[in-house]
């Protein structure tokens, strides 16, 4: 017995899917696609210029370990630093557009944190934050990168840095318009303790650690004092 044969669906006039308005729909994606693509070309040099080698820049190795490690906890959500909790790629946007506002540059930090994170291995975005995020300011003179942070408020080598130390730097990278890092060295010192404390209760460091660091005097640059 032959089987009946189904009427086959025809489009209505009236059908939103007639060839006419899915040939718009395309047209318009296309559209979409192009400008999308232009965005993302131009951004993509804005970031090759933002991100262009300094003589001034030093390579990963020259940098304290205790940096990373301290960047690795601030990007922990359970540290509670929502800046960084988003990633390193984010953080280091935020840094290259700091000082413009509005819509435009929300939208450009996170174009640049998302080809951050399509081009870039995440130790070259490391070794980019750290010679570029802003810690603070000398007068009205922007302290741009670690390296000069180390020296302008510790009076040491970027590679000398002990973990409170990196833990004070980054908390300061995470809100560099805070008041003077060392202007009360007693406030500090609470905050670089507080800061191990949470990084032990995290999990990110041992007791036997934990103790060891907190232990550490705080020595500013200006007269290298050690305060406990």
């Amino acid at each position: 017995m032959d089987r009946p044969r189904l009427p086959r669906p025809t489009l209505k006039r009236n059908s939103p899917f007639t060839r006419g308005r899915v040939t718009l729909l395309l047209v318009v994606a296309g559209a979409l696609s192009v400008f999308l693509g232009l965005v993302l070309l131009r951004s993509s040099g804005d970031l090759d210029r933002a991100l262009a080698p300094s003589p001034e820049d030093l390579p990963i190795s020259a940098f304290s370990p205790s940096l990373p490690q301290a960047l690795n906890a601030f990007e922990d959500p359970r540290f509670g630093r929502t800046a960084f909790a988003s990633g390193l790629a984010q953080a280091l946007a935020s840094q290259l557009v700091s000082d413009q506002r509005g819509a435009v540059a929300a939208f450009k930090r996170t174009t640049f944190a998302f080809l951050l994170k399509i081009r870039y291995p995440r130790d070259e975005i490391l070794t980019h934050y750290l010679n570029r995020a802003c810690l603070g300011s000398a007068g009205n003179t922007p302290i741009c990168g670690f390296q000069k942070a180390a020296d302008f408020y510790f009076g040491i080598p970027v590679e000398n840095l002990n973990l409170g130390e990196a833990l004070l730097l980054c908390d300061l990278a995470w809100s560099p318009k805070k008041p003077a890092l060392l202007g009360d060295l007693s406030t500090a010192l609470k905050t670089r303790n507080r800061l191990l404390a949470r990084l032990r209760d995290i999990g990110r460091l041992s007791r036997a650690e934990y103790e060891t660091e907190v232990a550490r005097p705080l020595s500013p640059a200006s007269d290298h004092r050690p305060i406990w």
